[in-house]
């Protein structure tokens, strides 16, 4: 083979020895092979002390994640609102309120739309649970190194530690799941009520349709509010998580945050 092909293919072979998939189960399997080598220290559960620090809620499913974020994304606004605005005079004060208000909330409401469906994309992912490519390399490039004892006990003295930074994400994130459980039905409520406003709209109850839109862009504002703060929960988790990888793989410097 010409020295030319050979580079070729073993470029592509390295390319594919790192970018393919690696989990982090996969991660906690490979240091628990390698930590029953140290004799020097005592042996432990690896797998049942680790696994559950990749995963920060274990209950999550696909019907958790329809139930929850799927309920704040509205894509039906727009029509009862272009109806609305054929039916009204265009100099009505209140109703040039109420399009001030629609044109706020549904550039808000795309925003809401956008978050949940990249917060349940994160948590799909989640479930999955592979490990992002600079992490990949990380273990790639110690996959196949010995631990030494020193590593193996900072891991196993940290472990305790680890696992109250894990519960305080934990404890965090199903509290904001719970608020934004709560947050639907009344975001499920605001939202009917200004539907059926906008489908009963005339002059006479322009009033109502205004009140109905302010309480619908409060309960939105309250909704971006929680969802935020469970993508910055995610955020933070991911970055100690992927730490806590790179300190399994044998990279100083990772403990924990």
């Amino acid at each position: 083979m010409k020295p030319f092909l050979l580079l070729i293919c073993l470029a592509i072979f390295i390319f594919n020895e790192v970018s393919s998939e690696v989990t982090y189960g996969k991660l906690v399997q490979t240091f628990n092979d390698k930590a029953k080598n140290v004799k020097e220290i005592k042996q432990a559960n690896w797998s049942k002390e680790l696994t559950p620090l990749f995963t920060i809620y274990e209950k999550f499913t696909e019907s958790l994640i329809e139930k929850i974020f799927h309920s704040f994304i509205i894509v039906n606004l727009q029509s009862p609102i272009d109806n609305f605005l054929e039916q009204v005079p265009e100099n009505n004060a209140d109703a040039l309120a109420i399009v001030a208000y629609t044109r706020t909330v549904l550039m808000n409401q795309n925003q809401v739309n956008n978050l949940c469906s990249e917060l349940s994309s994160k948590l799909r992912h989640d479930t999955v649970s592979s490990i992002p490519p600079p992490v990949v390399v990380e273990y790639r490039n110690r996959e196949h190194i010995p631990l030494n004892q020193t590593h193996v006990k900072k891991i196993q003295q940290s472990i305790s530690y680890m696992h109250k930074i894990h519960k305080d994400f934990k404890t965090k994130f199903i509290d904001e799941l719970n608020k934004a459980d709560v947050a639907k039905e009344v975001f499920a409520s605001e939202t009917g009520a200004v539907l059926s406003a906008f489908n009963d709209a005339s002059t006479s109850k322009l009033s109502k349709l205004k009140g109905a839109m302010l309480h619908l862009k409060q309960s939105q504002d309250r909704v971006w509010k929680l969802l935020k703060n469970i993508e910055n929960i995610l955020i933070k988790y991911n970055a100690q998580r992927n730490a806590w990888a790179n300190f399994l793989s044998g990279v100083e410097g990772y403990l924990v945050s």
